[in-house]
């Protein structure tokens, strides 16, 4: 925020100095402490081409009035600034809020075979799943406790689990083949095989 006319500028809460919100930056110094009432804007504080504070009690407080002496009220109303990062932007952006907000980690090996960027979103889910182990083949429900049969109901003859559906069962192997052979791939024999291409 750009303070103008201060009227929209309220002293405690505020984005309007370099300390980001007085009240937090105050921690702890109320304003009985200080005799700026909650609710105070900054033009009310204004009075006669001067700031009208009382003096200050603690070094943050020393600080904040040291910056104050810097600004003047104009007549001009005050400015709200998008300021993502620290930078000015004329443009408010969701993507950009979203990457501020986001956690951050360095790209893992397998994110391009499996986050394709024209891929339909829910084709693009379940291998995600399958890379974390997080899919909840038989093998995985019985680690949690859950009473089931872990056979695999495709082709009976092996445990469910995530190698087994997609490389060991005869019957998905034959429509993976099918699959890979008309799209000229050879088909891989283990997830490990996929994510190494």
């Amino acid at each position: 925020m750009t303070v103008r006319n201060g009227e929209t500028c309220y002293f405690w809460s505020s984005n309007w100095s370099p300390f980001g919100s007085i009240s937090k930056h105050l921690r702890g110094e109320s304003s009985h402490n200080t005799g700026i009432p909650r609710t105070a804007t900054l033009a009310e504080l204004w009075e006669l081409s001067d700031w009208n504070l009382p003096p200050a009690r603690s070094d943050a407080q020393v600080r904040v009035q040291s910056f104050l002496s810097t600004l003047q009220i104009t007549n001009e109303p005050d400015k709200f600034e998008w300021m993502p990062g620290g930078n000015k932007s004329k443009v408010y952006s969701t993507k950009t809020v979203y990457n501020l907000l986001r956690d951050h980690h360095e790209q893992v090996s397998w994110s391009k075979e499996v986050w394709i960027s024209m891929g339909i979103p829910r084709h693009k889910f379940l291998p995600w799943l399958f890379v974390l182990d997080r899919c909840p083949t038989k093998n995985r429900m019985v680690e949690w406790g859950i009473d089931i049969d872990p056979v695999c109901i495709l082709c009976n003859s092996g445990i469910e689990s995530k190698d087994h559906l997609y490389y060991s069962c005869p019957y998905s192997w034959e429509v993976w083949n099918s699959v890979a052979n008309r799209s000229g791939f050879t088909s891989p024999t283990a997830w490990s095989d996929v994510l190494t291409r």
